[in-house]
C-alpha cells in the first residue's frame, strides 16, 4: 500500500497582528506553506466549535471578535501556500487574543490563537516650563494645561515651554488649532476699531511646531507664543487633535 504524508504547515501556533489604536484596523497577511502532503482546510472560530455553522464551507472570513479571517477554506497540495488575512480592529484597549481551529480532511485538527494590543490616542504632559509635571496633570491622557503670561508691552513677545510625550508604541501624526475667545478689553469699540476682531483680523497666541508626527516612546517640545497688540487681557484656547497614521504593511 501507498503511504499518505499528512500535510505540514507554517503558521505559528501564535500569530501576533501587533500594535493598534482602540478604534482602528491594522491588517496583517500571514504567509502559509504547506510542507506535507495535500489537504483541504476549513477555519473554524473557536466560539463555533465544535458545533460549526451551515456555511462553513462557503464563506468567505470568519470573525473573531474583533479579528476577521480569511479565508475561511483553503486546499494546499505539497510545497503550495496561501496568505491569510488577519484583520484586527479593537474597541477595547489591552491586549486582546482570539482562537481558531483549522480542520484538516485528514479529520487533524489544530488550534491557533491570535494575539493584538491596542491603545487609546493618548498624550501626557511631561512639563511647563521647565517644571516637571505631577498628580493628575502628569496622569491624565488628555491633560488639560492652563497657562497665564504676565504682562507684556504690545508688540514684545513672549513664550512658554509644553512638553508633551507620546508613551504608545504606535506614531501619531498631530495638529494644532488656536482659538482665540473675546475678552472685554477685546470687545472694546476703541480695540475693534484699531485692530479688528481677535483670531479674525490677528492672532495674538501660537503653537509651534503647529503640526509634525508624534513618533512612538517620543517627547516634542512645543512653543507657546504671547505677542499682544495692546494693553488688553487677552484669552485663547489651543487644542491638539490626533490622528492614526496608515500603517503600510
Amino acid at each position: 500500500g501507498g503511504s499518505f504524508s499528512p500535510p505540514n504547515l507554517t503558521l505559528p501556533d501564535t500569530v501576533d497582528v501587533g500594535n493598534c489604536f482602540c478604534n482602528d484596523r491594522r491588517s496583517v497577511n500571514v504567509l502559509c506553506r504547506n510542507q506535507g502532503g495535500e489537504g483541504r482546510f476549513l477555519l473554524v472560530a473557536d466560539h463555533e466549535w465544535p458545533d460549526a455553522p451551515d456555511d462553513v464551507h462557503t464563506r468567505g472570513e470568519v470573525a473573531i471578535e474583533p479579528f476577521t479571517v480569511s479565508p475561511a477554506s483553503f486546499a494546499l497540495g505539497p510545497g503550495e501556500s496561501v496568505e491569510i488575512r488577519i484583520d484586527f480592529c479593537p474597541r477595547t484597549v489591552g491586549v486582546i487574543s482570539g482562537g481558531f481551529r483549522l480542520v484538516c480532511d485528514n479529520c487533524s485538527v489544530h488550534r491557533y490563537v491570535l494575539s493584538g494590543s491596542s491603545f487609546h490616542h493618548e498624550v501626557h504632559a511631561i512639563s511647563l516650563d521647565g517644571t516637571p509635571c505631577t498628580g493628575d496633570l502628569a496622569d491624565s491622557p488628555r491633560p488639560d494645561i492652563r497657562l497665564s503670561f504676565p504682562p507684556v508691552s504690545p508688540m514684545a513677545s513672549s513664550s512658554k515651554g509644553v512638553v508633551l510625550a507620546n508613551n504608545s508604541p504606535l506614531p501619531m501624526a498631530y495638529h494644532w488649532e488656536v482659538e482665540h475667545v473675546e475678552t472685554p478689553g477685546t470687545r472694546l469699540q476703541s480695540y475693534r476699531g484699531r485692530w479688528g476682531k481677535v483670531g479674525e483680523t490677528h492672532s495674538v497666541f501660537s503653537v509651534g511646531p503647529e503640526k509634525g508626527t508624534f513618533f512612538p516612546k517620543t517627547q516634542v517640545s512645543f512653543d507657546i507664543g504671547f505677542v499682544p497688540k495692546d494693553i488688553v487681557m487677552y484669552r485663547a484656547v489651543a487644542r491638539m487633535y490626533l490622528h492614526d497614521i496608515p500603517t503600510a504593511e
